[in-house]
């Protein structure tokens, strides 16, 4: 006679295998997402990219060498004192490991031969004018720009595989319309601002890194 011990020791078993196979099949779909480690953006200007275990410094590679003005210069100081390049770099990571489409890794020994490795310089900081932003028209806009590099390990040994640009801007276009129209202007343009900047720059940042 089929007892209600046996049908929950049946259920244990059941489930228990259930899990088995789900967990296998979740190491398999895990190893076969594509690999990417996000080192630590640096800041133009500052010492952070010399750290990095790269061939050459992100921070000198991009096309546009020239050294920052001082009042550029000033922006990027007081980017790296904020924190911004590391929320840059979480951000990124978490854009690139959203819905379960990488592994993401923040060490590069953590990673597999086979990862690719992202490295990037925060190259402008500008935070822009609020209050002009008010006004629209494109005035007061914040400015982030990016250079990252694109490395693979090739035995042991990194090659460098791709480098680009990047670089996202926080306007208000339009000018308010009527009492209504300027509050909700107003509160939107303080809101573009480099923290806003920051999660633009990461989802384009993140479009172009792309596993072969």
């Amino acid at each position: 006679m089929f007892s209600v011990k046996t049908a929950v020791i049946a259920l244990s078993v059941a489930t228990w295998v259930g899990w088995g196979e789900a967990s296998a099949q979740d190491a398999v779909h895990s190893s076969a997402k594509p690999s990417v480690v996000i080192l630590p953006f640096s800041v133009l200007g500052h010492e952070g990219a010399s750290a990095l275990p790269l061939p050459s410094n992100p921070c000198a590679a991009s096309s546009d060498t020239s050294p920052p003005t001082q009042n550029e210069a000033q922006a990027l100081n007081a980017a790296l004192a904020s924190g911004l390049p590391g929320k840059l770099t979480n951000t990124t990571a978490q854009q690139l490991g959203a819905q379960d489409r990488m592994n993401v890794y923040k060490r590069l020994q953590d990673a597999p031969a086979s990862a690719l490795i992202v490295a990037g310089c925060v190259q402008r900081a500008d935070p822009g004018n609020a209050a002009e932003r008010v006004v629209g028209m494109n005035l007061g806009a914040s400015v982030l720009a990016a250079h990252v590099q694109l490395y693979r390990r090739d035995q042991s040994q990194l090659q460098l595989v791709r480098e680009f640009d990047v670089e996202v801007t926080g306007v208000n276009k339009l000018p308010p319309i009527g009492p209504v129209g300027l509050a909700v202007h107003g509160v939107r343009g303080m809101h573009e601002t480099l923290g806003a900047d920051v999660a633009k720059l990461s989802k384009k940042i993140a479009e172009q890194v792309v596993v072969d």
